[in-house]
């Protein structure tokens, strides 16, 4: 799992494109617990399959929120399910591609 900071380095346009690829690892976790139960475990680790959805989602929401604040959205305002609008400095940082 990479640190905010680590996760920073990286564009926007790159964010996003690990955003697609977390919120694949949310729906393949979601589908464990479904197959197999919550406290379910794959043989080689010792994480509940509940745990181990728990851990992708965290970092989706990890990057999404770095997502966010490159493109200047309040990551609060998203979480809350409140869609905004980009200002005129993350759209400028979605032009350039930062």
């Amino acid at each position: 799992m990479l640190s905010d900071k680590e996760l920073k380095e990286f564009t926007a346009d790159e964010l996003s494109l690990m955003a697609m690829e977390e919120a694949a690892e949310v729906i393949h976790a979601a589908s464990k617990m479904k197959r197999f139960g919550l406290l379910g475990s794959h043989p080689d680790r010792d994480e509940l399959n509940v745990t181990a959805f728990f851990r992708e989602f965290h970092q989706l929401q990890s990057t999404v929120r770095i997502f966010c604040g490159k493109i200047g959205v309040d990551y609060r305002n998203v979480a809350a399910g409140q869609l905004e609008r980009i200002t005129p400095a993350g759209r400028a940082a979605l032009k350039e591609n930062r």
